[in-house]
């Protein structure tokens, strides 16, 4: 799972989070979101360390003259933790990882499990109101997932309505044939009645092989 890099979603008030990632140099928050928490990381090295501890910071904005407080922000930081590690919210990234596997290719006793732990911060966010709340998740940059998912579900609905607008034309084109096809018919329909009378009149009748001539051709 780590190695195909898995996530999982978690939601809060139906809003869905939107997980915090820090500069791998400069050890800063990067702007930018990532969908989903990551449930660990596999290194260039070779080694393998799992998320263990998620830091959650819920954001909330107080409704103007009401006593309403909505939230209006849900962000994760998933950090690795080892066990026995500080759970000092200052320190949380910069604490020891809990590995799977090392660099060398060793791997961690687990045999006593692992231990998973969050913890809980509440921001107060005057800036973002109710409707604005979900427009972080609009912005591009290099971590961005959801504007090319809008930009792609546009695509296809753009295709499939071209689609159908080429096939409705196409049918209606079709009928319009048939229908001019149809008075055509009708015009041979009737100069083949006129011949049919006019052989009528001349009485010639093809019967038991023998041709035989009426009255009426006489």
């Amino acid at each position: 799972m780590i190695r195909n890099r898995y996530r999982y979603q978690l939601f809060i008030d139906d809003l869905p989070n939107s997980t915090l990632l820090r500069d791998p140099v400069t050890d800063e928050h990067i702007e930018n979101f990532k969908e989903g928490i990551f449930v660990g990381n596999h290194n260039k090295d070779g080694s393998i360390y799992i998320h263990n501890h998620l830091e959650f910071i819920v954001k909330v904005h107080h409704v103007y003259g009401d006593w309403k407080v909505r939230i209006v922000g849900f962000e994760v930081e998933q950090h690795s933790i080892a066990t026995g590690s500080s759970l000092d919210p200052q320190f949380l990234h910069r604490q020891p990882k809990q590995y799977l596997r090392t660099s060398t290719g060793k791997l961690t006793d687990i045999s006593e499990g692992i231990l998973f732990s969050y913890s809980w911060k509440t921001v107060n966010d005057e800036s973002t109101t109710w409707k604005h709340r979900l427009d972080h998740y609009y912005e591009m940059g290099k971590y961005d997932v959801h504007m090319k998912q809008i930009v792609i579900s546009l695509g296809i609905m753009a295709f499939t309505a071209f689609t159908a607008g080429m096939y409705v034309k196409r049918s209606i084109t079709r009928d319009f044939a048939l229908l001019a096809g149809g008075e055509g018919s009708s015009t041979v329909r009737s100069r083949n009645s006129a011949l049919s009378s006019i052989q009528d009149n001349e009485g010639r009748n093809l019967v038991g092989g023998l041709e035989i001539v009426s009255d009426a051709a006489e």
